[in-house]
């Protein structure tokens, strides 16, 4: 009965397979080993249309550089660690300010905080593996 009850005092702060208002990380569940899952986060990468800016081969490590979408300009910072690859990102709108703010799952639809977190979410949806959302 207790781990039930810690179970649902903390599903709120993990999420499967749909993004939560407030998600900043998408976790993916490659299932591969941990240098497996960095060469394919980096080949998906390219494939989607992000450049890589820097690749930490022993930290295992990518930084994107900004890629444009629809009013906003994303940047992807990933982590992979194991057979998990953690995606957090940075957007700014190009044609009104040049601070970088954290991708945020919040705000209403066609907002650029959405518009952001939905680029973000469409890569980790590339990847054709299980996500969830912190």
């Amino acid at each position: 009965m207790k781990k039930l009850i810690i179970l649902i005092l903390l599903l709120p702060l993990v999420s499967y397979g749909q993004a939560f208002k407030g998600a900043k990380k998408i976790i993916i569940k490659t299932g591969l080993p941990a240098k497996e899952s960095f060469d394919l986060v980096a080949n998906q990468l390219l494939d989607s249309g992000f450049e890589i800016q820097s690749k930490d081969n022993d930290l295992m490590t990518i930084r994107t550089y900004e890629k444009p979408g629809k009013g906003v300009a994303c940047i992807l910072n990933i982590r992979v660690k194991d057979d998990e690859v953690s995606v957090k990102g940075m957007f700014r709108m190009p044609d009104l300010e040049e601070t970088l703010t954290e991708i945020v799952n919040r705000g209403m639809s066609g907002s650029a905080f959405k518009r952001s977190f939905d680029m973000m979410d469409a890569f980790a949806a590339s990847m054709k593996k299980p996500v969830l959302y912190e």
